[in-house]
């Protein structure tokens, strides 16, 4: 199974886009006196919070119920676009993952309100490691419902044996509750030695902003894939 990967969330922002980026951008250290599950953040290295590459900030905040410590870097800060790339390593990162990068963007509207949108880069040290699907709920600001029993219909929408993709579309029971479009592509790449990895995409659109991003789904996949994985008489294809 591929060891690297990259999950991304975006989500409406109430806020003025460009104040939203501030935060972020200028104003670092006042997230742990707006987000509760920062529990500290403190300069470890440097005397600026924002010098790119310049200072260390190091972090205690919690991700799946686990209170988490790391340090943070600033890789760059694009102004015009609006986007700031971080660097977590050390702590509790290191006995996860080889490299761990946020990139952090607003994308403004007309009117000046927007959307925030958080891709999490990573490479894990081994395949026992999860996705950092945590970060995503951290970052929407939502909790998984896990262990909700739900219902919904399929169909196969395509079949493409050559390059080994199939395209499911969800619907009916409560995906249509929360969801106007829902759609599947699960693929397998082979290596040349015949081993390889499983893919999953969920496409989706979404009733209203309420709703959340169906990461359940995918921390699901991931179970699924290395149930599969671990038993030697089942087959992906």
């Amino acid at each position: 199974m591929a060891l690297t990967g990259k999950l991304s969330t975006e989500s409406a922002i109430q806020s003025p886009a460009s104040k939203f980026f501030d935060l972020l951008a200028k104003k670092l250290h006042h997230v742990q006196n707006v987000c509760e599950r920062v529990h500290a953040g403190k300069l470890h290295e440097g005397d600026d919070w924002h010098s790119v590459g310049g200072s260390v900030k190091h972090w205690t905040y919690v991700i799946d119920g686990k209170v988490i410590t790391s340090k943070e870097t600033i890789e760059s800060i694009d102004g015009q676009n609006k986007i700031v790339v971080f660097k977590l390593f050390d702590g509790d990162i290191d006995q996860r993952y080889k490299t761990f990068k946020i990139i952090f963007q607003v994308i403004e509207n007309n009117n000046g309100s927007g959307s925030a949108k958080w891709t999490v880069e990573y490479e894990k040290v081994n395949d026992d490691v999860e996705a950092p699907y945590g970060y995503m709920e951290y970052f929407d600001n939502f909790t998984l419902k896990d262990g909700k029993v739900t219902t919904s219909k399929e169909i196969i929408e395509s079949i493409d044996e050559k390059n080994k993709i199939v395209i499911f579309k969800l619907f009916d029971g409560d995906i249509d509750q929360r969801y106007k479009v829902f759609k599947v592509i699960f693929q397998v790449i082979e290596n040349n030695n015949g081993s390889g990895s499983a893919k999953w995409t969920v496409e989706y659109e979404k009733v209203n902003d309420d709703v959340e991003a169906p990461y359940g789904y995918m921390e699901y996949f991931d179970k699924f894939t290395k149930d599969i994985d671990s038993d030697g008489s089942r087959k992906f294809w």
